[in-house]
């Protein structure tokens, strides 16, 4: 049962980036790459494919952050090369379930990855799905490389995505160091880990994320000083691509990679006081209370319920009827699980 409240929604202009660079997602739209379906790969050879493919999300960007004072790397890259503005997000609009579908091409449903954080019946308490086995569909990075042959890499800066896609490509950056609390490595140390591993291994197919941008937008930006860390989080993340493109000119690369860049989801920066929280209201009502687990996903609610399976119809219908009562809340889904 998902109930949705709100979308979880430096230096001079580089000079003109151009050849084979591409720009799609939240830099655009604040959305993650479409489903598409993924058929047999084309056999192939090392040899056979000479482009080498960097897929970089800027985690948690805005499209309205996508400015030539703010972003002026990525800003180039959009204005040289291929921008995607009509891509969205997954819904849920969350980290896991739009970094699976790029890297997967399916929906939620065949990913296995509909939410960043579940109640996991058999332990008994909400996790998040960070395990490699929560991951059922194949991906580009390990069918790449098992299909084709070619070398592929992981990057990825938070906890929990390196969690999910486990051993998926050729090359994986166990993410270091993790911050306290947000359980990311800086988007630093994730380029430093990026640049030296096309310096040692070259991969073909890259999929990187960056985490500041996202992790500083979890802040309470009622107050300026949340903002000020937000403008710097998408400097620097701007900053870091940069960085990235030029190590590709000065290593002779740039001509035969392409570089798409694009972000998870957007931010929404609701107020404290206007937040929706569906546990308090459902956990008063007669028939629910007790028998209810709730897992919070950003803007949305995952509402399980774990009392007399033989009553489970009845308490459906009545968490969306309560749901749909409640100011704030745009929808409620039933979901089978």
């Amino acid at each position: 049962m998902t109930s949705t409240s709100a979308d979880n929604t430096s230096g001079s202009t580089p000079s003109v980036l151009r050849r084979r660079t591409f720009l799609a997602g939240a830099a655009a739209v604040g959305g993650a790459a479409g489903a598409l379906a993924l058929p047999q790969l084309a056999q192939a050879s090392p040899r056979s494919f000479d482009a080498d493919v960097y897929v970089l999300v800027v985690d948690g960007m805005r499209p309205d952050e996508l400015r030539s004072d703010l972003t002026p790397t990525l800003t180039a890259l959009a204005d040289a090369g291929t921008r995607y503005s009509r891509a969205q997000a997954i819904d849920v609009a969350e980290t896991l379930p739009n970094h699976a579908a790029m890297m997967t091409g399916v929906y939620p449903d065949r990913s296995g990855v509909p939410v960043n954080k579940i109640y996991d019946r058999e332990l008994g308490t909400t996790r998040d799905l960070d395990r490699a086995d929560d991951l059922w569909a194949s991906t580009l990075l390990d069918r790449v490389r098992d299909e084709c042959g070619l070398t592929t890499a992981s990057v990825l800066s938070k906890h929990y995505l390196h969690g999910l896609f486990g051993d998926r490509a050729s090359v994986v950056w166990d993410p270091a160091p993790l911050i306290p609390g947000t359980e990311h490595a800086p988007d630093q140390f994730t380029m430093d880990a990026l640049i030296r591993i096309v310096d040692e291994h070259r991969p073909r197919l890259t999929f990187v994320n960056l985490g500041d941008v996202d992790r500083v937008g979890h802040l309470d930006f009622s107050g300026p000083s949340a903002r000020i860390a937000r403008t710097a989080a998408v400097r620097g993340a701007d900053a870091q691509v940069q960085r990235f493109v030029t190590h590709l000119r000065s290593r002779g690369l740039w001509e035969r990679s392409i570089l798409v860049v694009l972000a998870d989801h957007s931010m929404d920066w609701s107020v404290p006081t206007e937040m929706v929280n569906l546990s308090r209201v459902l956990n008063v009502d007669p028939l629910l209370a007790g028998n209810l687990a709730v897992a919070q996903n950003g803007g949305a609610e995952t509402i399980y319920y774990t009392g007399d399976p033989a009553g489970r119809s009845a308490a459906i219908d009545r968490i969306i009827e309560i749901a749909l009562a409640t100011v704030g809340v745009q929808s409620a889904v039933p979901v089978s699980t």
